[in-house]
């Protein structure tokens, strides 16, 4: 039963990826939830991503309004389970740590607001300070397990940090983006999503293409 509405929730963040022309690469399920990953570029519009994130919560949403419809037809064992299990693993998704629903969208806002790596970094540690949450949810070992089991995934996600900024630029180098707003910056750690920007480079302003071919090259003279 749970296997299901988990199931069914990965299927609406997939129907609402398939509308706007992005397709999975692939799907975790886990006891208590799932990850789909999406074959599309890091600098995909914000919007396009609170789209996408939409479907899960929504998909258990509709699913709810479904069983309470049919409720009549089904044994009132099966439906008190059923909708507490919906519920229960609704309000656990929305919980504002990253890999979950709830932290991805608190950090798609963090992006709309601060920069690509200040976002990431306040995302984390609103993610361990939401922890404890778990022990009110879960018993006291499930919850133990889940909460390592999340700081193992925290801890991934911090070590890919450098790898994921990296690539979030070569796509802007490779890739001719273009954003409503322009922004001028003073460190390329103040890039921001959904914005080109212009940055002062030894005291001459380039745009972000011209920066980008003198920071990868500077890059890669430090691996030669």
């Amino acid at each position: 039963m749970l296997l299901f509405i988990i199931i069914f929730h990965e299927l609406g963040h997939l129907l609402f990826a398939s509308v706007i022309n992005i397709n999975a690469s692939n799907i975790i399920i886990y006891a208590f939830g799932g990850i789909t990953k999406y074959d599309i570029p890091l600098n995909i519009n914000i919007s396009k991503e609170f789209f996408i994130l939409l479907g899960g919560p929504l998909f258990q949403l509709l699913l709810l309004l479904l069983i309470n419809e049919l409720g009549s037809f089904i044994n009132i064992n099966t439906y008190e389970k059923f909708v507490y299990l919906n519920k229960f693993l609704f309000s656990f998704n929305l919980l504002p740590i990253l890999n979950l629903d709830g932290g991805k969208f608190v950090n798609l806002l963090l992006n709309k607001i601060f920069s690509y790596k200040m976002s990431f970094n306040i995302s984390v540690v609103i993610s361990f300070l939401s922890l404890p949450i778990i022990f009110f949810i879960f018993n006291k070992y499930l919850s133990i397990v889940i909460i390592t089991f999340i700081i193992k995934e925290l801890f991934i996600e911090i070590k890919n940090q450098d790898y994921k900024f990296n690539k979030l630029l070569i796509e802007r180098y490779i890739n001719d983006y273009k954003f409503k707003n322009r922004i001028l910056i003073n460190n390329i750690n103040d890039f921001k999503r959904d914005k080109n920007f212009d940055i002062f480079y030894n005291n001459i302003l380039l745009n972000e293409k011209e920066y980008l071919k003198v920071y990868f090259s500077r890059k890669s003279h430090c691996f030669n």
